[in-house]
């Protein structure tokens, strides 16, 4: 099936950040990193690497709270998504 914007499913907007994804917002370019997140240089090089090809929200996955801790502390704005129990819980970062 050919997709164009005249055929474009509706959904609801969200925002990440400022952000709007859905809803009447263009189509976004988004990614997400494939780094040990320990690894916050290659993670950091690799977001840059991203947006510079054109990405506009890049996913950072954890799994570990050594891993959130980490990116907390190189500076990423860390928001807790769910609130199920520890090893379950899901982040976003800004």
């Amino acid at each position: 099936m050919k997709y164009s914007l005249k055929n474009r499913r509706k959904s609801l907007e969200v925002s990440i950040g400022a952000l709007g994804i859905g809803g009447n917002n263009p189509i976004r370019v988004q990614t997400m990193t494939n780094t040990d997140t320990l690894d916050i240089f290659g993670t950091v090089n690799q977001i840059t690497k991203c947006v510079k090809k054109g990405a506009e929200l890049v996913r950072i996955s954890t799994r570990t709270l050594k891993d959130i801790e980490a990116l907390e502390k190189a500076g990423f704005n860390v928001k807790k998504k769910s609130k199920r129990n520890y090893l379950k819980k899901r982040y976003t970062f800004l």
